[in-house]
């Protein structure tokens, strides 16, 4: 995953993707809203028709600290499993370590307008019970090849 202001690259991350069965889809999109320790609903497909809901920060969530909606169930998202990051291994959503999802969701949520205080960032990265949702005023355009 890349980030660029016009032209100029500020940072890439490693991501998972997809596999051949459930594919990332490409497109354009923009990012809406930025939610910090999400929880899992499992989405109504068959993938999920086994698996439980999850609370924010419950052991066992897929979603890791930090969320990015773009195409639900389609999002850009933390992980509770680092190895899967480089790999096609997700249901079609973009996996991040959290390490890498927690500055990318800052840096989104102040591009699109939504900046808070280091108090704030520090608040929902240590309190992962409580789920924090952040529209933002301004989208943010995304490109998934």
């Amino acid at each position: 995953l890349r980030v660029y202001r016009g032209a100029q690259q500020l940072a890439a991350y490693p991501v998972g993707v997809g596999t051949a069965e459930w594919p990332t889809k490409p497109g354009e999109w923009v990012v809406s809203q930025v939610v910090w320790n999400p929880e899992f609903i499992p989405p109504d497909q068959s993938w999920a028709e086994e698996r439980d809901p999850k609370k924010p920060g419950e052991k066992g969530n897929p979603l890791g600290m930090a969320q990015l909606i773009y195409d639900p169930p389609r999002t850009i998202h933390g992980t509770n499993k680092p190895t899967s990051v480089g790999k096609a291994s997700s249901h079609g959503s973009i996996r991040m370590r959290n390490e890498d999802i927690l500055q990318l969701a800052r840096e989104v949520q102040e591009i699109g307008g939504a900046g808070r205080d280091a108090a704030f960032y520090q608040r929902v990265q240590t309190n992962r019970t409580e789920k924090v949702i952040v529209d933002l005023p301004r989208v943010v355009p995304i490109t998934v090849r």
